[in-house]
């Protein structure tokens, strides 16, 4: 389709568009690779409903004759599922697992839920997302408004692919009788300078560098509402993801109190009847025209002021709607119009009736539905373009973005230390750079635009805000203050209470699954860690983050209800109050859990506590794990094995021992003392290891007869005290004597190396 147009146009600005557009054709052939739309016999296993979190369809494939691979069914793939009465259901896998001659898959439904009586075969097909909907994403590349003053996005864009930089911010005092109280926080002068900057004109553009839980989207709405106090035009917010704008809608609910802001989120029926149920709002489109329409219906039918034509097609489209029926208008001139065509298509119509002052979307949802005969007015009154989560922003979307509201003003707010776009790693680097790159990364590197820091953070709590400030934002990312924390659901888990960051080691060892990695053991203990925080707190939103798909499906078969499950990447922009990362791999190149962009995205998504998975003595092989290793104090690791380095120094991580009617649930060590042996042969620990292991082997059957420990070994394999004090496969001992037996091992070793010296 590209070649289709003429390419000897050489306006910077068409060729700009046409570059980007070839990249979105590139990604949209790449996507054929991920597909398989074959049809495949299924059969239902199960149908579960999860409260808050909609139905669960498990659906196992036979795969004879027509082999496929998980990699074709990923996460938040659309398919289509026929009931042998011919009824089609919507549905979006969440995991997959592969076996031979079978598939199975775990779908949520999306469809409006149906009766389903006895039906145990389905035939299942994969929806493929329309490829007119994904070449609607580029750049339009006729009609390209022109680069001046007026355009200030335009200028931005131009400014982007090297046109000079844009004039700095006016000199800027706060005013100290500015009230800065805001629902529990109090705004920073950081926060207040962006948002009178956004309160005014005085910009062509701007970037904002905001780090994690710095109140970015809390300053967002803010701005909104005052701006709208002083200039009465039309502002756009938009982001990449539903789950940013979902986050948007409710800080909206939550600070205008008062409803002073009419907004409206821009979303198609189709896509909203597709979308999770936690991602609709209350002012989604599909429901806010039908109640904005039913007022103004309700209103003139009960009155007796003339009838306007706006009207008439409102009750019109709500005829179509079938919200009401003509029998119910009461005014027979009213009646008599219902009958006919509406005058204007209904997205206009709304905008016209219900004038907001707020539009929220997606970047594809405002874009397209700005697209519809009669949008041009409206898109020319929009003045402000808030492009949320701005680091993962593709360079076409901002392009489309810059062409539809030329006159906006753009204000970028994003984090550069975190993951960039998406981009598919089969695509060419330079049709990549094209089509995708990373715009605010271009926005901020030379100061091309104007910029604002936002690093206060209020999120994170203040040791792992701190960690994140030196690993990442060269001190300058603050935590407000807030007072010692003692984290008593830690405590009850037997973890140490006082940190928020905890580095749980291991050594399960890690699985090749195709392209990706699994690891069973840490997947197993995720889970029981994710269930007891489920129990002690069962208001707390869990996530549970891996670094690797493969990892991310297998702990998403098991957790359905009290956990969200996802990869780092895709988490970006969110926020949980417990979240436990899992680095899967103990061995091998290091370089993908090691990414220093990524790391931040997975530490800095929590608001209370976070538990790193991972084999400790692997991960400080790294560069990034290992500077945050060195960071943290001895407490904040735990089930650290014994480690001998290379002055031969035996280091013994020992823990306090538990109160024997202590909880039994997932624990560890609230308090860890390392003792040091200096100057021991290899010999000689092994000879101490083995002489020691005697004693309290005899020791621990005395222990153990008292049946004092039988709740915690039910369903575990007890292992030998030689692999417990090694750190092995399960390289941590529960018994209560543990303190004793490390200091009889100690005295055994010197025993031992008083004749070899």
């Amino acid at each position: 389709m590209t070649f289709s147009h003429d390419a000897s146009d050489l306006d910077p600005a068409y060729a700009q568009s046409y570059s980007a557009v070839f990249g979105v054709y590139g990604s949209i052939a790449l996507q054929r690779k991920h597909e398989d739309l074959r049809s495949f016999l299924a059969t239902v296993e199960k149908i579960e409903p999860v409260p808050g979190r909609g139905t669960f369809f498990t659906l196992v494939l036979d795969t004879t004759g027509q082999a496929t691979h998980s990699k074709f069914w990923e996460r938040g793939t659309p398919i289509s599922v026929e009931l042998p009465d011919g009824q089609s259901l919507r549905m979006a896998v969440k995991t997959v697992e592969h076996e031979p001659r079978q598939a199975s898959l775990c779908a949520r439904l999306l469809s409006p839920p149906i009766p389903l009586h006895n039906i145990s075969e389905v035939v299942v097909r994969q929806h493929p997302t329309e490829k007119g909907d994904l070449a609607r994403l580029a750049p339009q590349l006729k009609n390209i408004p022109p680069v001046n003053d007026d355009n200030k996005a335009m200028k931005a864009l131009a400014t982007l692919s090297g046109a000079g930089t844009l004039p700095p911010l006016p000199p800027h005092e706060i005013d100290p009788n500015a009230n800065r109280s805001v629902e529990n926080f109090t705004l920073s002068d950081q926060q207040m300078r962006i948002i009178d900057t956004l309160s005014s004109n005085d910009f062509t553009a701007l970037a904002i560098d905001c780090g994690p839980g710095t109140g970015k989207t809390t300053t967002l709405i803010l701005s909104v509402l005052s701006r709208m106090q002083h200039i009465k035009t039309l502002s756009i917010m938009a982001s990449m993801s539903n789950s940013a704008v979902t986050a948007a809608v409710a800080r909206l609910q939550k600070l205008d109190k008062k409803k002073e802001c009419r907004a409206v989120r821009l979303i198609t029926a189709k896509n909203w009847m597709t979308i999770e149920h936690e991602h609709r709002t209350h002012i989604d489109f599909p429901i806010k025209w039908t109640e904005c329409f039913l007022e103004v219906v309700s209103k003139a039918n009960n009155g007796q002021r003339a009838v306007t034509q706006d009207i008439v097609s409102a009750a019109i489209y709500l005829i179509r709607a079938r919200k009401i029926s003509i029998k119910s208008l009461k005014r027979s001139d009213l009646r008599a119009a219902a009958d006919g065509k509406p005058h204007m298509r209904l997205l206009p119509l709304f905008l016209r009736i219900y004038q907001p002052t707020l539009i929220l979307g997606t970047c594809t949802s405002v874009r397209s539905m700005f697209s519809t005969p009669g949008m041009d007015t409206f898109a020319t009154e929009v003045e402000l373009l808030l492009m949320d989560e701005a680091s993962q922003l593709p360079r076409f979307a901002l392009i489309g973005m810059a062409h539809k509201f030329p006159k906006a003003r753009p204000a970028l707010l994003g984090d550069i230390r975190q993951l960039p776009p998406y981009q598919d790693q089969d695509m060419p680097p330079m049709l990549g750079q094209f089509a995708i790159g990373n715009i605010l990364n271009d926005a901020t590197a030379f100061e091309r635009f104007p910029s604002l820091p936002l690093l206060q953070a209020h999120r994170c709590p203040s040791d792992i805000t701190d960690m994140l400030s030196t690993m990442f934002y060269d001190n300058q990312l603050e935590s407000a203050p807030s007072p010692p924390r003692n984290l008593t659901e830690l405590a009850n888990l037997r973890l140490p209470s006082r940190y928020s960051l905890l580095v749980c080691h291991h050594n399960f060892r890690f699985q090749n699954e195709g392209t990706t990695l699994v690891n069973e053991g840490e997947a197993s203990k995720a889970v029981q860690y994710a269930m007891a925080l489920h129990q002690l707190r069962t208001d707390a939103s869990i996530a549970i983050l891996c670094f690797y798909r493969g990892q991310a499906e297998l702990v998403a078969r098991r957790v359905k209800r009290y956990a969200t499950v996802l990869s780092v990447d895709s988490a970006q922009g969110q926020e949980f109050d417990y979240v436990i990362i899992l680095t899967t791999r103990t061995s091998g190149s290091i370089t993908f859990i090691d990414d220093p962009r990524r790391v931040n995205v997975a530490i800095s998504r929590t608001k209370r506590a976070c538990l790193v998975l991972g084999q400790s003595n692997y991960m400080a092989g790294g560069t990034t794990w290992a500077k945050i290793l060195r960071l943290l104090e001895p407490a904040q690791f735990v089930h650290r094995p014994i480690t001998v380095d290379s002055h031969h120094r035996l280091t013994i991580c020992v823990s306090r021992p538990r109160s024997p009617t202590a909880d039994h649930r997932i624990y560890a060590r609230p308090l860890r003392h390392r003792l040091t042996v200096c100057t021991l042969s290899s010999s000689a620990i092994s000879i101490g290891l083995s002489r020691a292991a005697i004693l309290t082997d005899h020791a621990e059957r005395r222990f153990l007869d008292s049946g004092a420990r039988e709740t915690f070994w039910k369903d575990r394999t007890r292992p030998s005290t030689e692999e417990r004090i090694k750190g092995g496969r399960n390289g941590h001992s529960r018994c209560d004597f543990l303190a004793v037996n490390c200091v009889l091992i100690i005295c055994m070793l010197a025993a031992v190396t008083l004749p070899l010296s």
